[in-house]
C-alpha cells in the first residue's frame, strides 16, 4: 500500500504540472489575474495552422565565385607589388585574367600563384603581339565546390540571424537542394508586414568604402548629348588644400534611363554607383551619380556593431570595426585626407563625406535619407552580417489565418473523432477495463500538449497528425496488457494476479514495439525539415508518454481498484 500511495502522488503531480503547463495556450480564455500565475511559454502554431509566407530563394553561386575572384584580384596584385612587379592589368569575374609587362616576369608570376594561391589554377597563358604576357586563372574544381557549400551555409545563418533580430517566433529556415534555401514565416499576415520581410532577408548588406575621384571631370564629358529626363547638375566641395570646387554629376529621377545611358562609358579602374537626392524646393526624390576609384578599401566583414541612432533628423546608422577593422580604416583616413569616402551598400552610395581629417576609434556613421524603420532594418542586415552572394526569390506562397483556422478546426475535428470512436470501441469490447484505458489515452494527450507548450513547440498539421496516431498507439498497448489477463483468468489465476501476470507479460512486447517507432520517429525529427520535424516530435514525445500511461497508470488504477477496493471480478 506504502508503494501505491507514491505512485498514486506522481500520477496526480504529473496531471496536475500538465495543465499548469498548458492552461498559457488558452490564456486567452483565463482572467487576467490568473494569467500573471502562469507560465509565459506556450505552444506555438506552424505556418500552416497560423498563417504567414512560404518563401524560397536561390543563391546566385556565380555570383559568389565572381566575389571570391575579386578579391584574390585584389591580393594577387598586393603581391606582384612585393616582388617589385607592376602588372598592367587584372581583369576580374568568372576568370581572372592578368596581363604582365613582359614575358620575363612570368616565373615569378607563376611561383607567387604555386606558392600564395593554391585555390587557382591556370588555364591559358601566352604572350600577346605587343611583348606583354597575359595569364587566365580560375578556381579549383574542388574549391568551387566548398565555396559552394560554404556560400549556402553563410546564407542560412545571415538570414536565420536576420530573422531572429527581426522577431519572427518559430521561423523555418532549411536548404533545399545545393542553392536554395526555403524560409516559412508564421505570423506574418499583412502586406506590409511580408514586403518588410522579403526586403530584410533578400538584401545583400555589401558594404564597402571606396574613394571618390572628384579629380576627372568624366561627368562633364558624357553630357554632350544627355537622354531626355537626365540632367547634368554642378556642386561645390572642398578639394584636398581646403579650396572649394565645383563638381559635376548627372541626375535623374529614373535608375534605369541612368543606368542605360552610363552602359559602357566608363574608364577601366572606376565604378560608377548612384545614390539618393532631394530637390531642395520640391523634396521629390531622384538619384545621381558618383564616379568611385573600383579598388575597395574596407569591407563589411570588419565590422562588430550597427546600431540605428535617432538623436538627430533624418535618423542614422552608427557603426563600429573590430581592432582590424579600426586599424584598417584608420590607415585609409590617414592616406585619404581631403578626399571623399563613399559608404556604398549594395552598390547604392549612402553616402560620401569628405575625410577632413585622420579618424581613429573604429567608428564611424552611414547617413542617409530614412525613415526610423529603414534605418532599423539597414542595422539589422549589417549587425547579421553580409550574404555571401544576392539572392533571388523565386517562388511565394501566401497562407491566410482564415486557411489556417480551417486547417486547426478540421485536424482538431479529426482527432476528436478517432479518439471518440477508439474509446467507444474499448468501451464495448472491454467494458469497464475500457474506461481505464481511455483516462490513460486522455493523460496521454494531456502530456504531449504539456511537454510541447514548456518546450515552446510549433503545432503543424502533421503534428497534429503524429498526436491521432499516438492515439491509436496508446490503445494497441492497452490492448496487448488486457489480452494477456483474459488468458491468465482463462486458466483459473485470481483478478490480482492475472493483473499482475498480465503486465508483466505484455511489458517487454509493449516497450520493444514503442521503442522501435520512438527510432524511427526520431529520425525524422533529427533529419526531416519543415512539416516532418512536427510529424515526428509529436509522435516521440506521445510514445514516451504511452509507456508511462498504458503501464504505469493503468496498473496503479488496477491496483486500487483490486487492493483498496477488494474487488473480486475484473470486467474485461
Amino acid at each position: 500500500m506504502k508503494e501505491f500511495k507514491w505512485r498514486g502522488v506522481i500520477i496526480i503531480i504529473v496531471t496536475a504540472v500538465s495543465l499548469i503547463l498548458l492552461l498559457p495556450t488558452f490564456s486567452s480564455y483565463l482572467p487576467s489575474g490568473v494569467k500573471k500565475l502562469l507560465p509565459k511559454r506556450q505552444i506555438k502554431l506552424g505556418l500552416d495552422l497560423k498563417g504567414g509566407i512560404h518563401l524560397i530563394f536561390n543563391i546566385d553561386m556565380d555570383k559568389a565565385m565572381e566575389s571570391r575572384i575579386n578579391i584574390l584580384a585584389q591580393e594577387i596584385k598586393e603581391k606582384l607589388a612585393e616582388e617589385g612587379i607592376t602588372e598592367e592589368d587584372i581583369k576580374s569575374g568568372q576568370v581572372l585574367k592578368v596581363i604582365l609587362p613582359d614575358a620575363s616576369t612570368q616565373g615569378i608570376f607563376r611561383d607567387v600563384i604555386n606558392s600564395q594561391f593554391p585555390d587557382l589554377e591556370v588555364i591559358s597563358s601566352g604572350e600577346g603581339g605587343d611583348g606583354k604576357y597575359s595569364f587566365e586563372l580560375t578556381l579549383k574544381e574542388t574549391e568551387k565546390k566548398i565555396l559552394k557549400e560554404r556560400a549556402a551555409s553563410l546564407a542560412l545563418e545571415t538570414i536565420r540571424n536576420r530573422i531572429d533580430q527581426f522577431g519572427v517566433t518559430e521561423p523555418l529556415i532549411a536548404r533545399q537542394g545545393e542553392s536554395e534555401i526555403v524560409v516559412q514565416l508564421p505570423g506574418i499576415k499583412t502586406d506590409a508586414e511580408k514586403e518588410q520581410a522579403k526586403r530584410l532577408i533578400g538584401r545583400t548588406a555589401l558594404l564597402e568604402f571606396k574613394v571618390v575621384d572628384d579629380s576627372l571631370d568624366l561627368i562633364a564629358k558624357l553630357a554632350d548629348k544627355l537622354p531626355e529626363n537626365i540632367y547634368l547638375t554642378y556642386e561645390t566641395i572642398e578639394d584636398k588644400s581646403g579650396a572649394r570646387k565645383s563638381v559635376s554629376y548627372l541626375r535623374s529621377s529614373s535608375i534605369s534611363k541612368l543606368q542605360e545611358f552610363l552602359n559602357g562609358k566608363i574608364p577601366d579602374g572606376y565604378q560608377i554607383f548612384l545614390g539618393e537626392t532631394f530637390e531642395k524646393d520640391t523634396r521629390v526624390r531622384s538619384f545621381r551619380t558618383y564616379l568611385i576609384k573600383k579598388d575597395t578599401l574596407l569591407t563589411g566583414e570588419m565590422l562588430t556593431d550597427a546600431r540605428a541612432r535617432f538623436d538627430r533628423f533624418p535618423p542614422y546608422v552608427g557603426i563600429k570595426f573590430n581592432s582590424a577593422g579600426a586599424d584598417r580604416f584608420f590607415q585609409i583616413t590617414k592616406a585619404h585626407v581631403g578626399e571623399r569616402l563613399a559608404i556604398v551598400l549594395d552598390d547604392k552610395v549612402y553616402s560620401a563625406p569628405r575625410i577632413k581629417e585622420v579618424i581613429s576609434g573604429g567608428s564611424a556613421v552611414i547617413e542617409g535619407s530614412f525613415t526610423d524603420e529603414e534605418a532599423k532594418l539597414l542595422a539589422i542586415v549589417l549587425r547579421s552580417g553580409a550574404l555571401p552572394a544576392p539572392l533571388k526569390m523565386i517562388g511565394e506562397i501566401s497562407v491566410g489565418p482564415t486557411l489556417g483556422k480551417d486547417s486547426i478546426d478540421k485536424g482538431l475535428f479529426a482527432s476528436l473523432v478517432g479518439g471518440l470512436a477508439v474509446i467507444a470501441f474499448m468501451l464495448f469490447y472491454y467494458s469497464f477495463s475500457g474506461i481505464i484505458a481511455s483516462i490513460a489515452l486522455v493523460l496521454n494527450v494531456l502530456i504531449i500538449l504539456a511537454i510541447m507548450g514548456a518546450l515552446e513547440g510549433t503545432l503543424t498539421l502533421p503534428g497534429i497528425a503524429g498526436i491521432a496516431l499516438t492515439i491509436g498507439m496508446a490503445v494497441d498497448a492497452n490492448v496487448l496488457i488486457f489480452e494477456r489477463i483474459k488468458e491468465e483468468l482463462k486458466v483459473g489465476k485470481t483478478p490480482r494476479a492475472a493483473v499482475d501476470a498480465g503486465f508483466d507479460k505484455a511489458f517487454n512486447t509493449i516497450f520493444d514495439s514503442n521503442l522501435t517507432t520512438i527510432v524511427a520517429a526520431l529520425a525524422l525529427f533529427l533529419f526531416g525539415s519543415g512539416p516532418i520535424k512536427g510529424f515526428g516530435i509529436t509522435l516521440t514525445l506521445g510514445l514516451i508518454a504511452n509507456i508511462f500511461t498504458s503501464v504505469f497508470v493503468c496498473k496503479t488504477i488496477y491496483d486500487y481498484l483490486l487492493q483498496k477496493r477488494k474487488i473480486k471480478t475484473i470486467s474485461i
